[in-house]
């Protein structure tokens, strides 16, 4: 077995998929057609059906996506948007760019928006956004319960959860608008950048679909009735994401089937703990785990030639509140996350071998 093991790596990808890649590749050149067209079309009615949903919009990365979306529920200068404190730093700036002002809510003990601290605001935003962080999904039926109370706008930061389901249904189809990054390393992901915007609403879907091509009329392309910006999902990777469309679901099973022995081979004390200990509710884009001191398992299991990836080291609010030079928030689930989390390798092409060698790696180092 080769005991160099990445946390990720796009380089072993087999051959019979690089080989649909290629061919994918070939029918677009062919084609002569490398912005929309029939390759876009069918990659978003592909995604739509896949997790039901009415419309989807492909767009140039994750984060347009979350300022489009924004934009497209008429998002106002200052207003409040929800956004958990530890998550990447693109869901706070994407708020900042559409013009609201992000107002940072503590996660709970899975890394996920705390519903409790968010219902019981003593002020009530006009938007939040939950993230759906490392595969597990926020209980969207009881924010949904909640937001409609409260009049308020949700859209779901759905990058990390690809096919995750939250009571049933496809995260990024049943809020105002989901959002999915389409980023190489993601579940699904393309072989650039890219992403896709989802909603059930057709007046929502016209105003996505004007703001993202210069805010223009979308039966005139040369008739523009208000701002917007250029952000567009090209032929090739619509191609290459429809292809893909095609193996997620074995994709993720095979993760699910990594983190299957990642659970029941490593073993939790009081220096090690999961974030998440349900199997099924998670499509597991990260395997991450609480380590105390963890900077010396890093560097242990990199002398071991294991990669490890920090999901992530500092938390949006505080990084946001520093460029910003507003006083910083005490999130006290999310520091303690933040200081601790550690994510090990997992991908649909890592073999069984080398996650138990992951394993047997980390029990080693803490002796167990």
């Amino acid at each position: 077995m080769n005991h160099k093991i990445p946390f990720f790596d796009l380089k072993m990808v087999p051959e019979t998929i690089k080989s649909q890649w290629k061919d994918d590749f070939d029918r677009v050149i062919r084609s002569g057609q490398f912005i929309g067209g029939d390759e876009l079309k069918i990659f978003e009615r592909a995604w739509s059906e896949k997790i039901g949903v009415s419309y989807s919009a492909g767009v140039a990365n994750g984060f347009d996506g979350l300022v489009i979306a924004l934009k497209a529920l008429g998002i106002k200068n200052g207003q409040k948007v929800a956004v958990p404190a530890h998550t990447f730093i693109a869901t706070w700036n994407a708020v900042y760019i559409a013009g609201g002002t992000p107002i940072g809510v503590d996660v709970d003990h899975r890394g996920l928006m705390d519903l409790n601290l968010l219902e019981n605001m003593l002020e009530v935003p006009q938007f939040v956004i939950p993230v759906h962080m490392h595969g597990m999904s926020v209980d969207m039926q009881r924010l949904m319960n909640w937001a409609r109370t409260n009049n308020c706008l949700v859209i779901e930061d759905a990058s990390q959860a690809h096919l995750a389901k939250s009571g049933g249904k496809m995260v990024g189809s049943t809020s105002d608008v989901g959002v999915f990054s389409l980023y190489p390393s993601k579940n699904l992901g393309a072989l650039g950048d890219g992403g896709v915007v989802t909603t059930n609403n057709k007046e929502t879907y016209s105003k996505i679909r004007s703001y993202q091509n210069y805010g223009a009329d979308n039966a005139d392309k040369y008739n523009h009735s208000s701002l917007g910006v250029n952000s567009r999902l090209d032929s090739i990777q619509a191609a290459l994401l429809t292809t893909n469309i095609g193996h997620l679901e074995d994709w993720n099973s095979k993760r699910r089937s990594i983190a299957s022995i990642y659970l029941d081979r490593l073993v939790e004390h009081n220096q090690l703990r999961f974030l998440n200990t349900q199997l099924d509710d998670s499509v597991w884009h990260h395997f991450p785990i609480l380590v105390k001191n963890r900077s010396y398992l890093i560097k242990y299991l990199n002398d071991l030639g294991i990669g490890t990836e920090i999901h992530y080291p500092n938390l949006a609010s505080n990084e946001f509140s520093k460029i910003m030079s507003t006083p910083q928030v005490f999130f006290e689930n999310a520091e303690v996350i933040s200081r601790e989390i550690l994510s090990l390798p997992i991908s649909p092409w890592h073999e069984n071998d080398q996650i138990e060698y992951v394993c047997e790696s980390v029990n080693s180092y803490f002796q167990v």
